[in-house]
């Protein structure tokens, strides 16, 4: 069994998996593909426009994946540079647990 990756930077969470079939390829928008957007800065973690020829995104059932033909990087005001090797990746969002509150949430950047 193959050990899967996965990267972290800030609340974003990118997994090593398969990008299904069906997947519908989205268009990169002109500053890159926005892989999340933070709510109170509106700091983005950004897929530059100058990996444009290296770097695929799809979306599936509400699920985002990126497709990563040659190293690229991840970018973010507050974070230090995600470089991501070459694979398939499912991009979500870290969650904590409450222990006191006995629940899950989203962590926000």
């Amino acid at each position: 069994m193959k050990k899967r990756k996965f990267y972290v930077q800030g609340d974003l969470f990118l997994k090593e998996t398969e990008i299904p079939s069906q997947a519908e390829e989205k268009r990169m928008q002109k500053k890159g593909f926005v892989l999340a957007e933070g709510e109170a800065t509106g700091h983005t973690h950004l897929i530059s426009r100058k990996y444009s020829t290296v770097t695929k995104m799809y979306e599936r059932e509400k699920k985002v994946y990126l497709a990563i033909l040659a190293v690229a990087e991840i970018v973010h005001p507050e974070h230090k540079t995600l470089v991501l090797p070459v694979g398939n990746y499912e991009i979500g969002h870290v969650r904590e647990y409450d222990p006191f509150e006995e629940e899950t949430r989203a962590v926000r950047d």
